[in-house]
């Protein structure tokens, strides 16, 4: 009898953090799982097939690039699906790059319309981000649940709040709720890992700090964002329609910022008030990305029986960050 399989769109960062994990429990239990992991690069698909996966050549924003999941949607057993595609940022040297709405919006209309022709739909899960709960301080707010309301108070959360409504709605869909597939969403804090420490860049140039120094930072490991997924794909697990991870300690931006500056062997960021970031033409966008949030993954926790195993993240940096040379 075939085995159950895994369709990943967007397999970058989180998706080969995934990928490798199901490529470990496969060989742990010694039973093939087919995964087909898709990107829009042939060089990447190259390497995805050099890890053990099935590459497709995948734009969601071009339909017919979708001929390419064929394989994948005829596989005879349970398909779950992890969509990780990310909603990009407006382009000024490309006038005919998607936009970010073409690209959320308009990407998860057209994977939804090629998904019906599946018969074998399991769980899908929609990695969104933890930004549509907006500026909620904690206090007076309490933390944020995956239960907790969203307030998406930005361009950017809006949009993503846009794709998870798309997503979540296909669960009322004859095509699919008559299949008895289960449409996901999980929202992720900022994911940081090996080769990607979050604001590393920027305080070894020497940059200032915008926004508020104070604000929280809520943020996850990848190999925790991997198996938060991984769990809400397991068939003996039952997931809510929304939850979230994140570590569940949230940090002080200046001390975050401090850490790093301290690992990288140059002196911390220097605050720079709000109103003197906009004088020099710092998008006010940007200063969103500090809104005052804290994100509690309990419930998840709970529901999925999952735990972050790297739950803090200042913990981790000393292993991330490779001090400058003199």
């Amino acid at each position: 009898m075939p085995s159950p399989a895994t369709l990943i769109i967007g397999c970058g960062y989180l998706g080969h953090a995934l990928a490798r994990k199901l490529l470990e429990h496969a060989a742990a239990s010694d039973t093939p799982r087919p995964i087909w992991a898709t990107t829009r690069s042939e060089t990447k698909a190259r390497a995805l097939f050099e890890l053990g996966l099935r590459p497709a050549l995948l734009h969601v924003t071009q339909p017919l690039t979708f001929a390419s999941l064929r394989p994948a949607l005829d596989h005879p057993a349970p398909l779950d699906v992890v969509y990780l595609v990310p909603p990009g940022r407006p382009s000024s040297r490309d006038a005919a790059a998607p936009t970010p709405r073409q690209t959320v919006v308009g990407g998860i209309a057209t994977t939804l319309k090629q998904l019906r022709h599946a018969a074998n739909l399991r769980r899908l899960v929609l990695a969104s981000s933890t930004a549509v709960y907006g500026h909620q301080p904690c206090p007076p707010n309490a933390p944020l649940q995956a239960e907790s309301p969203a307030l998406a108070d930005s361009p950017r959360a809006r949009l993503l709040l846009d794709g998870e409504t798309l997503w979540l709605n296909a669960n009322d869909q004859p095509s699919f709720a008559n299949t008895g597939a289960a449409f996901h969403v999980l929202r992720l804090a900022g994911i940081y890992g090996p080769g990607r420490v979050i604001g590393k860049r920027a305080v070894a140039e020497g940059h200032p700090l915008a926004g508020d120094p104070d604000a929280p930072l809520n943020l996850i490991h990848v190999d925790d964002a991997a198996d938060a997924l991984l769990a809400m794909l397991d068939p003996n697990r039952t997931p809510a329609p929304i939850e979230l991870a994140a570590d569940g300690h949230p940090i002080p931006r200046r001390d975050y910022y401090a850490a790093v500056a301290k690992h990288l062997g140059v002196d911390p960021p220097a605050a720079l008030p709000p109103a003197a970031a906009l004088d020099l033409g710092i998008d006010p966008a940007r200063l969103k990305a500090a809104s005052h949030k804290h994100l509690d993954p309990a419930s998840t926790r709970d529901r999925l029986a999952w735990q972050p195993q790297h739950p803090n993240a200042l913990n981790e940096l000393p292993a991330l960050i490779q001090p400058a040379t003199p």
